[in-house]
C-alpha cells in the first residue's frame, strides 16, 4: 500500500466590483485540512527476461583423479616428488628416477645414475608409476654409477646450479690440475661463496691425495660442504686448512660423531694442518676426537691456534687416551710424529713423546 500526503493549501483569487475596488476571494472547494490518501500497490508482473536456474554442474577440473606424490630416498636425502596427471603422457619409473637425479644434483652437485627399488624388488624403468606405486609410498634409489664430466665442467655446472658467477682463478686451477693427485687452491682469500661450487666439483675426485686450501676464508659455515666432499675422497692423505678462520665450532662439524655422514672421512689421512686458526683452549675435546677418527694420522699441526697450558687441563685424559690409541695403531712403523706446536706446553709429558722425533 502506498501513502500519499497532500499538503494544506487554499486557492486565492481577486474579483473587481462595480465600484472598481478589488477583494480577495477564497475558494473553499479545496479542503484546508491535510488529507492522506491510501493507494494500494499493484503487484509487479514478472519480467519476460527472467533467467531460469538449472541444476549445478561441477567444473571439469574437479573430475580429475587425485594427484600422486612419491618419496625417493637417495643416500641420506629423501625427496618428495609429485607425479602430475596427464591424459597424453604416461609417467614411468625412469621418469621418476630422472626427477630424483635432478633434485640430488641441485642439492649436492653430483648426477647419479639411479635404479629404484620397492621393498627389495627392483622396479622396471618402463613400468607406469601408477601401476606399481601408490601416493606417499617411499622407494629406495641405489646409485649404479656417477656422471663425472671433466673437473672444469663440473665446476661450471656447480656455479650454474648455485646461480653464481664463475671465478677465473678457480677455473684456471681446475684446468691445470685436472688429472693431478694434488689439488692446490691456496693464498687466494676465497670465501664460502666462491669455494662452495669448487668443493662440490671435487666430490668423487678419488685420485686426489693432497688437498691444500690454506689462506682462504672457509670459516665455520663452509665446514658442512667441505665434509661432504672429504667423505668422497678415500685416498686423501694430506689436508691443509691453515689460516681459514676456523674456530672450535667449525672443528666440531668435522669431527662430531653426531653429525650424519654417508661414510667415515679421514681413513687414509696422514697429515692435517690446522695452524693459524683461532681454535682456542676449548677445542681440546674436539682435537682428541679428531685424532681418534684418523687411524693413520701421523702429523697434526696446530701452530698459532691460541692454545695455552689450559688446553691440556680441559681434556687431559681424553688427549692422553687418544695418543695412547695412536701408539697401539702405529706399532711397528718407523716413526711417530704428532706435533702439537709451539705455544701449547711442550714440557707436558703427554706431548714430549710425540715431539721428540721432530719439531716444527
Amino acid at each position: 500500500m502506498r501513502m500519499t500526503q497532500i499538503v494544506d493549501r487554499a486557492v486565492v483569487g481577486r474579483t473587481r466590483n462595480n465600484k472598481g475596488s478589488t477583494k480577495t476571494v477564497v475558494n473553499n472547494s479545496v479542503p484546508r485540512t491535510s488529507e492522506i490518501i491510501y493507494t494500494p500497490l499493484q503487484p509487479i508482473a514478472p519480467s519476460n527476461s527472467a533467467v531460469t536456474v538449472g541444476p549445478f554442474t561441477p567444473p571439469i577440473n574437479s573430475m580429475m583423479p587425485p594427484s600422486i606424490r612419491v618419496r625417493v630416498k637417495v643416500q641420506d636425502n629423501t625427496f618428495l616428488i609429485p607425479i602430475p596427471h596427464s591424459d597424453s603422457e604416461v609417467r614411468t619409473v625412469s621418469w621418476l628416477a630422472e626427477q630424483a637425479t635432478q633434485r640430488y644434483y641441485q642439492m649436492c652437485g653430483l648426477r647419479p645414475k639411479l635404479s629404484l627399488k620397492k621393498e627389495g624388488a627392483l622396479l622396471s624403468p618402463q613400468d607406469p608409476i601408477i601401476h606399481v606405486l601408490q601416493s606417499n609410498e617411499e622407494v629406495l634409489a641405489e646409485v649404479q654409477a656417477w656422471d663425472l664430466p671433466p673437473l672444469v665442467d663440473r665446476y661450471t655446472r656447480a656455479c650454474d646450479s648455485l646461480r653464481q658467477a664463475v671465478n677465473g682463478l678457480v677455473l684456471r686451477a681446475c684446468e691445470a690440475q685436472e688429472s693431478s693427485t694434488c689439488f692446490r687452491l691456496s693464498n687466494l682469500s676465497l670465501n664460502k661463496e666462491h669455494l662452495t661450487p669448487m668443493l662440490r666439483a671435487l666430490k668423487l675426485q678419488t685420485a686426489t691425495r693432497r688437498l691444500c686450501l690454506s689462506a682462504n676464508r672457509l670459516g665455520d659455515d663452509a665446514m658442512d660442504e667441505l665434509l661432504a666432499s672429504l667423505v668422497t675422497m678415500p685416498n686423501l692423505t694430506l689436508l691443509d686448512l691453515s689460516s681459514n678462520c676456523i674456530t672450535h665450532e667449525g672443528l666440531r662439524k668435522l669431527c662430531d660423531p653426531s653429525t650424519p655422514s654417508r661414510d667415515t672421512p679421514f681413513q687414509s689421512l696422514e697429515e692435517l694442518n690446522l695452524s693459524l686458526n683461532p681454535l682456542g683452549d676449548g677445542s681440546s675435546q674436539l682435537i682428541a676426537s679428531l685424532i681418534r677418527s684418523c687411524p693413520r694420522l701421523s702429523t697434526l699441526k696446530l701452530q698459532a691456534c691460541g692454545l695455552t697450558a689450559k688446553f691440556l687441563q680441559h681434556s687431559r685424559l681424553l688427549l692422553s687416551e687418544a695418543m695412547k690409541e695412536r701408539i697401539l695403531r702405529c706399532c711397528g712403523e718407523d716413526q711417530m710424529k704428532i706435533h702439537p706446536g709451539g705455544d701449547m706446553g711442550l714440557q707436558d709429558p703427554v706431548f714430549l713423546c710425540w715431539s721428540a722425533s721432530r719439531c716444527l
